[in-house]
């Protein structure tokens, strides 16, 4: 089974740190990384880490997107379809608390018709979507897109036999239901913008996940954190949590789960073991400081402890 990420927004990530934050107040900070990234280029690092060969497919502001491929050495496979514009910067600014604030700004204007410009891309280089892929629908739309032409793209997929995984808050719980994914990965927070009220406990996340399976969705992995995960599926409902670590960054650990889950899925491993390296890949990359990665030794030290 062959692996497509698709990168719709991709962003440089910038990494500052200061000693303290004040908002309406001068600040310095200090540069520490500069990193290509995108929730789809994210699942990708994390696959190539673990030796899962998958190829990532970005719509890129053609201005930089030079750098921006230059930044990519620990992706394997990369294909770009350029538009007019550049690529976006989002700065995460660190603190001396180890808290972080992200501020993240719009991407190029897509044209219309991009799906269109990026099923030519994929006929270019003759990448075949059939019943033996995953396709990877994550992050948010580029400014120009909307939720319909979303949807009509991942219905296309789905009718060619893709298997679709959704992660993008454009999509509305009616929607997700509507194109009945593969997998999702909402975490707390989402979920609970999804079903308009607040997720009490690990027990409430365990209900709406299985409620979400019984309507359609093939695999419902929720995310809470340190707290853990929950993954409703054909197996079960289960529900594991990662040993307590020190962590570096956070960002990037949803993406990370979506590759352990991938991963998982591809050593043929079913419910308790698609979600044991699922939160395992998540609270690896935590450990890595911006948005790198996490290591394979990492992986397999944690999973052993959950």
């Amino acid at each position: 089974m062959k692996i497509f990420t698709l990168t719709l927004n991709p962003a440089f990530d910038v990494h500052c740190l200061t000693d303290k934050f004040e908002t309406g107040r001068e600040s310095f900070f200090e540069v520490l990384s500069k990193e290509a990234c995108g929730k789809g280029i994210n699942i990708s690092r994390a696959l190539c880490s673990a030796g899962v060969e998958n190829s990532a497919f970005i719509v890129a502001g053609r201005d930089n997107s030079d750098e921006f491929d230059d930044a990519l050495t620990d992706v394997d496979d990369v294909y770009f379809s350029c538009i007019d514009g550049r690529i976006r910067e989002n700065f995460i600014l660190h603190d001396k608390t180890g808290k972080e604030t992200r501020v993240s700004f719009n991407g190029a204007p897509a044209p219309k018709g991009l799906f269109d410009k990026v099923e030519k891309t994929l006929e270019t280089f003759d990448v075949k979507i059939n019943g033996d892929t995953v396709v990877t629908f994550t992050g948010s739309l580029p400014v120009g897109i909307g939720t319909a032409a979303a949807k009509r793209f991942v219905k296309k997929l789905k009718s060619r036999g893709a298997k679709v995984v959704l992660d993008c808050r454009s999509f509305t719980l009616a929607d997700i239901l509507e194109l009945k994914p593969f997998l999702i990965k909402p975490n707390r927070d989402e979920l609970s913008g999804y079903i308009g009220r607040e997720v009490r406990d690990i027990s409430d996340m365990k209900n709406i996940a299985e409620e979400l399976y019984k309507k359609g969705v093939e695999n419902a992995l929720i995310s809470a954190g340190a707290d853990g995960a929950v993954l409703a599926n054909a197996d079960g409902v289960f529900y594991k949590k990662p040993p307590e670590i020190k962590a570096a960054s956070t960002i990037g650990a949803g993406d990370s789960m979506i590759a352990g889950f991938l991963y998982a899925y591809m050593k043929g491993e079913k419910g308790e073991g698609l979600i044991k390296y699922a939160v395992a890949f998540g609270a690896a990359a935590c450990l890595r400081e911006g948005t790198l990665p996490p290591k394979m030794k990492d992986i397999k030290e944690i999973y052993k402890t959950i």
